[in-house]
């Protein structure tokens, strides 16, 4: 069977992981952004940003416990460790963003 380009998109756009991530960016994209844009060389944050950044961190994880999705809250702590560990702008703060064992 032929897989058209047309379906490959329906089968993407229906996708759940795909429609989480977009529920979560909706509500967080900014915040995570913002705490992005604080990463200099892949790997540093500034000392005088460290504060902003721990603050950011903790709402990050905080609100992605409470994500509204399907007319629900949804916790997507793991989907957001999935996320941020395959971005490579993320990749740096994976471990900020582990689940609990």
């Amino acid at each position: 069977m032929l897989v058209t380009a047309e379906k490959h998109a329906e089968f993407c756009a229906s996708n759940i992981t795909t429609e989480k991530y977009m529920a979560w960016s909706k509500h967080f994209a900014n915040l995570f952004n913002e705490l992005l844009d604080m990463i200099i060389d892949a790997k540093t944050i500034l000392v005088e940003n460290i504060i902003k950044a721990s603050a950011l961190i903790s709402d990050i994880q905080l609100l992605t416990k409470s994500v509204p999705y399907q007319d629900e809250l949804v916790d997507m702590t793991d989907d957001l460790y999935v996320w941020v560990s395959i971005t490579p702008c993320g990749y740096v703060l994976r471990d900020f963003f582990a689940p609990p064992e």
